[in-house]
């Protein structure tokens, strides 16, 4: 008889085990879910035009790759003339550069576009989960964010002081656009988190 009571005792306490588990698991989905949510809708729009760049991107390569394989086989036949063969390979290579970078400053002008957007107030309703929601949202890519401008910074310093390629300019160029946009969101994500955090103890004060 006492065995049979430590077995149902020892079966409550593991279901009890679990049910705390699935709460704490199902809160976390929860949470991911709402994080994947906000990362999909960013990349959501300009999804397209970047699968169309990689997709050219993926086509030059292979072009650049059949020149290649067509200089080394007719190098081997003496009949052609090297310079005009390393000439075009050249050209291709700047075409891959000049769309990969393109892809990049698309992301960052979308990117752009989106910071310019007014904080959306009607979305906020009286609810206060809402509210905290909104501010756990805001400091999540607050952090993001300043991850990310501090890898910038490091990339900035690494960058030559008196570069002379042009190459070199135009990247030392984009990381400090690119560090200012990335201020201007801080800033603005900053504010809009003060507004939240107002807002939530004005409803606390009620």
């Amino acid at each position: 008889m006492s065995f049979r009571k430590c077995a149902i005792l020892e079966n409550q306490k593991d279901c009890h085990i679990l049910e705390d588990k699935y709460k704490q698991l199902e809160i976390k989905l929860k949470d991911t879910e709402n994080e994947k949510y906000m990362y999909e809708r960013t990349c959501l729009m300009n999804e397209k035009r970047q699968n169309d760049m990689a997709t050219e991107i993926k086509d030059l390569k292979n072009e650049l790759y059949d020149c290649k394989n067509r200089l080394y086989k007719m190098s081997k036949s003496d009949v052609l003339d090297m310079k005009t063969t390393l000439y075009n390979q050249d050209i291709l290579r700047d075409k891959i550069k000049e769309k990969e970078k393109d892809k990049e400053t698309f992301q960052f002008n979308y990117n752009n576009i989106q910071s310019d957007e007014k904080p959306e107030h009607e979305e906020t309703s009286d609810d206060p989960l809402n509210v905290k929601q909104k501010i756990s949202s805001i400091e999540k890519q607050l952090i993001l964010l300043k991850l990310e401008k501090a890898n910038k910074e490091s990339e900035l310093i690494r960058c030559p002081k008196h570069g002379r390629r042009s190459e070199e300019i135009k990247k030392k160029e984009f990381i400090e656009t690119k560090l200012k946009y990335l201020e201007d969101k801080i800033n603005i994500l900053n504010k809009n988190l003060k507004y939240m955090k107002l807002k939530k103890n004005e409803k606390n004060n009620i």
